[in-house]
């Protein structure tokens, strides 16, 4: 049996991308959701919406409530206030650390000032340039970089080629014949036939935050972190970055439209309807 909101949930997807200028991969999680709402809401009864919602995380619940007030309250009582009497869950966000341009600039920099120049430029770049996780960088191999692709193993085993640009590719290069490897070798070798591991990559990249003149603490997730959210703030394809940094979900992704800065969040805010804006505000 259709739903009563059925017409009106159709014109409102149609306005996401007409309208408001919404991703495609946000007008999907937006369909998802409220697909979901009608399904708990055969009538104006809010039982089967709050057993639905107590069984989820709080970052869950807010995803939600904020993308289904935001349809609701284009509609006609008695949907209209339907869940205004629903609180929106606190979530304690922890913002990722990351790197202004300027610290991003210095860092690179200073791996020129170091012994192991090549080395350290490299290391810099993957996770700063690619957005690879440091458990990612360690497994790799001279091997896995051919013809301008990099193949990574992700979480879960799971492979993936990335491409790589001409200046990482430069790097992997110089790196390899300053280290005389071979393509079985690590690219980041510790003792024996180990990779380096990740307690010195994490002692490495420390000092060379020091040396940068950087007073924030980092770790290498910083560097990722700082990919992402350049990316996004520069209005990169949602889904495109969902594939860069290997995320499973899309929503996993999406926590980059909420916990940057503010003159980020003022950018990103324009690939959100006016009603989402104003709570992010």
């Amino acid at each position: 049996m259709e739903h009563v909101l059925s017409d009106d949930l159709a014109f409102y997807i149609r306005s996401l991308k007409d309208e408001r200028g919404l991703q495609p991969s946000s007008i999907k999680l937006y369909e998802f959701e409220l697909y979901k709402l009608l399904k708990l809401l055969p009538s104006p009864s809010t039982d089967l919406l709050r057993n639905h919602l107590k069984k989820l995380s709080p970052p869950t619940q807010w995803r939600k409530l904020i993308i289904w007030r935001s349809f609701l309250r284009a509609q006609k009582a008695p949907w209209k206030d339907l869940l205004e009497e629903f609180k929106v869950p606190k979530i304690r966000s922890k913002q990722p650390t990351f790197l202004t341009d300027q610290e991003a600039f210095q860092l690179e920099a200073v791996c020129y000032k170091t012994n192991q120049m090549a080395r350290n430029r490299l290391f810099v770049a993957l996770a700063l340039q690619l957005g690879l996780r440091l458990s990612e960088i360690l497994q790799l191999k001279f091997k896995d970089a051919e013809e301008g692709w990099l193949k990574i193993l992700r979480k879960g085993g799971k492979e993936q080629r990335l491409p790589l640009t001409a200046g990482v590719q430069t790097l992997i290069h110089f790196w390899k014949a300053e280290s005389n490897a071979s393509d079985e070798d690590w690219l980041f070798r510790g003792r024996g036939a180990e990779p380096l591991s990740s307690r010195s990559a994490q002692l490495l990249l420390k000092d060379l935050a020091k040396l940068a003149g950087i007073q924030k603490r980092i770790s290498p997730h910083s560097l990722r972190h700082t990919f992402a959210t350049t990316l996004a703030s520069r209005g990169a394809n949602l889904a495109a970055l969902k594939e860069l940094l290997g995320h499973e979900q899309i929503s996993t992704t999406e926590r980059y439209l909420h916990v940057t800065p503010t003159h980020l969040r003022e950018t990103l805010s324009l690939l959100q309807p006016k009603s989402l804006r104003d709570v992010v505000h």
